[in-house]
């Protein structure tokens, strides 16, 4: 299995610190061995880095590892501006970019950019076969074309059986979110008509051999208030066929590593959790990285 580390989820109130927090959190990233960073897109959400100029600063920051930028709210975006802003991306990394691609669901977002939530489908899959047409076509008529050909992979947020067999059909990588139960996840590899080649999946990861109880119960609680839909009405704090992953680190590894049975092979882990200082984040990272024995670090470039 491969693991990625988030860079989105991490609350710093100040943009200049948020920033810090993001290059911290992918030197320790690079350091302890994680294959990947992950970098979201919201639109007005007070303070939050947009993925692709952030991940252009990371390039020098991240050796040899993947850079994610997912999701991208695909119906917001122009596909021209972005085949070749994603193609420049690629070609500053030497080919370690991945394109996520997701619908959007926020609705000031939609309302923000004046796209009727109805079309939002429609403009994700319009933007993405613009996108990969662009890149296939011959020069001078094409934009600048990206390191890796035909294009680089596209990790299609997919978290139900219509998503997820889209995604498939596609060529894409479908990437889970971290709302879907582990039960739900087996369901959806399972019962795929079409052969599963990859699969990724986020984690909200909280290691509690570094904290105490009274943080690990707010870190929580504080997570059922932002995500009430995550959980069942009369789950416990840490239930086995809920998402989130909380417990000693031992506890953790084991979850974690159990999820290739379900046919994950990448999961793209978020250790940054409300009520709590982000450089525990970071501390949290390493020591999840250090209990999955994660490999060799990279070198920065």
């Amino acid at each position: 299995m491969r693991f990625a580390a988030a860079l989105h989820g991490i609350g710093a109130s100040d943009p200049a610190a948020l920033a810090g927090y993001q290059l911290a959190t992918a030197r320790a990233a690079r350091d302890a061995g994680y294959a990947a960073v992950v970098a979201g897109q919201h639109f007005l959400a007070g303070p939050y880095l947009q993925p692709l100029p952030l991940l252009a600063r990371l390039v020098p920051e991240t050796g040899s590892m993947r850079l994610v930028a997912g999701v991208l709210l695909m119906p917001f975006l122009h596909p021209v501006v972005l085949a070749e802003e994603l193609a420049t991306l690629d070609v500053l990394s030497g080919g370690r970019l991945v394109i996520g691609a997701g619908q959007g669901y926020r609705d000031h977002e939609f309302d923000a950019f004046g796209v009727p939530r109805a079309e939002r489908l429609g403009r994700q899959l319009s933007v993405l076969d613009r996108l990969t047409g662009l890149w296939a076509a011959d020069p001078p008529d094409g934009p600048l074309r990206p390191v890796q050909r035909p294009r680089p992979p596209i990790w299609y947020a997919a978290a139900s059986r219509r998503t997820f067999d889209r995604a498939v059909a596609r060529g894409y990588v479908p990437f889970i979110g971290g709302q879907v139960s582990r039960a739900a996840v087996a369901d959806l590899v399972a019962g795929s008509a079409a052969p599963v080649e990859s699969v990724v999946l986020r984690r909200d990861v909280l290691v509690t051999d570094l904290l105490g109880a009274a943080e690990v119960a707010r870190s929580v609680r504080a997570h059922r208030a932002a995500y009430p839909r995550w959980y069942s009405p009369d789950a416990g704090s840490n239930p086995p066929g809920e998402p989130l992953v909380v417990g000693p680190l031992a506890e953790c590894r084991d979850r974690l590593l159990a999820l290739a049975a379900d046919g994950v092979d990448t999961v793209v882990i978020r250790c940054h959790w409300p009520e709590l200082d982000p450089a525990v984040g970071v501390d949290l990272l390493v020591a999840l990285a250090e209990g999955l024995g994660l490999g060799e670090p990279t070198e920065a470039g």
